[in-house]
């Protein structure tokens, strides 16, 4: 892990003096990655202080565990799984969030990270078109600060026919997981899936569109007509019987006028009888003209209904843990409520 020093800064300026093309930045700026609070202000710092995406993030930030074994974890320990694991993820949640807020949703980030774990959040979670993970499995590399311990029993391991690496044939090996062809497998992956979920949809609209129409050819509309009103007075009768198992005192009810039930129709309150939806204007036109708009409540349509006994609900704020999912509307809707770009 480097520090942030002259001698620091001196060796990152030299690297881009030697490699830098012409229109290219170099940004170097001090990050302790085992602090919380350096996690997100270095994100602000380069979405909103130098308008900037990112393309990879390399997070190699290691502490070494030397002579600690699992029933003798110490604040070290704790300091490198904080760097290596709990502080990682936070930084790549805090891209998501900018990304996600600028909607950079066709230009995902690719992190190059080690911890499998990640794979199966990413196929179950809602941040894989913002991120996308290069696994890269990092072998027995010689000569960093890491692997100091063992750097003396690299070359005897070898003759063992174990491949070890050096610094410079490890940076080389993750800089072709960078490299745009492959860069660009996973975001295709993503948009291929996107794209059959969406054709998935479609077909299923117009299966259920098909078999619509077929229904009517086959059996007639007055056979759709008796489908839409199957709903029996003994399916009501059958409600009855849930009489006191809930305390009503305490039930919230939303109610209005022509809810529809499961075939398309409702019942007369008065007969107990379907009414098909053709008949609904001229059956009901009156007494919904009559009891429309902004009025008083009339205690005899409510049983007695008391306004002095009214009974409030607040609001309750409901927090949303997760991404809503997609919203399918017509295509007249969508342009109704400016919802296509």
């Amino acid at each position: 892990m480097s520090r942030y020093s002259r001698a620091t800064v001196e060796y990152y300026q030299g690297i881009f003096q030697h490699f830098g093309s012409r229109g290219s930045v170099l940004t170097v700026v001090p990050f302790n990655q085992g602090s919380k609070q350096d996690v997100e202000p270095l994100v602000d710092y380069i979405y909103a202080t130098l308008g900037m995406d990112l393309d990879y993030i390399l997070p190699f930030a290691a502490v070494p565990e030397n002579g600690r074994e699992i029933d003798g974890l110490d604040d070290k320990s704790e300091l490198a799984h904080r760097i290596m694991l709990v502080n990682l993820l936070r930084l790549l949640g805090a891209v998501k969030s900018k990304k996600a807020s600028r909607h950079f949703v066709t230009h995902p980030t690719q992190s190059k990270v080690s911890l499998e774990t990640l794979f199966q959040r990413w196929n179950s979670e809602s941040w894989g078109e913002y991120l996308c993970l290069a696994g890269a499995v990092i072998g027995w590399t010689r000569g960093t600060g890491l692997m100091d311990a063992t750097n003396t029993v690299a070359q005897d391991v070898e003759s063992h026919g174990v491949r070890t690496f050096s610094a410079k044939e490890m940076a080389f090996n993750i800089l072709g997981l960078m490299h745009p062809l492959l860069f660009s497998i996973t975001p295709k992956i993503t948009t291929r899936i996107c794209v059959n979920i969406n054709k998935k949809s479609k077909l299923q609209h117009a299966i259920a569109r098909d078999n619509s129409a077929d229904f009517k050819v086959i059996n007639g509309v007055e056979a759709e007509c008796v489908l839409q009103t199957l709903e029996s007075a003994e399916t009501i009768e059958d409600l009855a019987k849930l009489r006191d198992v809930v305390d009503l005192e305490k039930v919230c009810a939303i109610t209005g006028f022509a809810e529809l039930g499961p075939w398309g129709s409702s019942l007369d309150a008065k007969t107990n009888e379907p009414v098909d939806n053709k008949d609904v204007r001229g059956k009901y036109k009156k007494d919904i003209l009559a009891h429309a708009g902004v009025r008083l409540i009339e205690p005899e349509l409510f049983r007695g209904y008391d306004t002095k006994h009214k009974v409030f609900h607040h609001d309750q704020e409901i927090e949303l843990t997760h991404d809503l999912g997609p919203l399918e509307v017509s295509d007249a809707e969508a342009e109704a409520e400016k919802f296509k770009e």
